[in-house]
């Protein structure tokens, strides 16, 4: 995919933002940490993305249906 870009010198940072992000999977793959993390030792750290599941029936028109998920997101958000 990249092979057939044409970056330029001012795209310096793209090439850069790539490198982390691989070197990044790259150990995770490899069971080590990624480069700029510094995870609490013992400690549990709060996500708002893995362990909440809530069910939402969709609304009866759309613009009731993207309220409803809107007020959900806010609350799963503050708590």
């Amino acid at each position: 995919m990249h092979a057939v870009e044409h970056l330029a010198s001012t795209d310096r940072g793209v090439i850069m933002l790539r490198r982390i992000v691989r070197d990044g999977i790259h150990a995770v793959a490899a069971g080590q940490d990624p480069w700029g993390t510094h995870w609490p030792e013992g400690k549990v750290i709060p996500t708002h993305t893995q362990d909440l599941v809530m069910r939402i029936p969709p609304a009866d028109t759309p613009e009731a249906d993207r309220r409803l998920v809107r007020e959900a997101g806010r609350r799963a958000v503050t708590g």
